[in-house]
């Protein structure tokens, strides 16, 4: 039997990340490399990657420390005005923290190439 995949979308203008439900209608910011390092080292977030346009594929909990540490952590970006051409391989992501249903953090990281 396939399993199905939920997918996730990010409506910038109205400012929500929904899949059939609405999960967040709060950015709170933009983060830098320190910033998201200590989210996902110490509150265990839920990851989106918004990897074409809007969007969203969710990453498992527990895959979120060890794609930090083999990929992430030396491609993250400080705003959208970053090039990715500054970044080894070309890419980079911008990480932007959400507040989500039950107080849970959801960090979306934006893939820039």
């Amino acid at each position: 039997m396939d399993q199905i995949k939920e997918s996730f979308f990010l409506n910038r203008k109205s400012k929500e990340i929904y899949s059939l439900i609405i999960w967040s209608r709060k950015n709170i910011k933009t983060l830098n490399v320190q910033e998201v390092e200590q989210i996902i080292l110490n509150n265990s977030p839920t990851v989106l990657f918004n990897y074409e346009r809007d969007n969203l594929t969710m990453i498992p909990e527990v895959e979120v420390v060890s794609l930090w540490e083999s990929n992430l952590k030396n491609h993250i970006a400080e705003s959208y005005c970053s090039s990715p051409q500054d970044f080894e391989h070309g890419y980079c992501y911008v990480a932007e923290l959400w507040k989500g249903k039950y107080g849970k953090k959801i960090l979306t990281l934006h893939y820039l190439h």
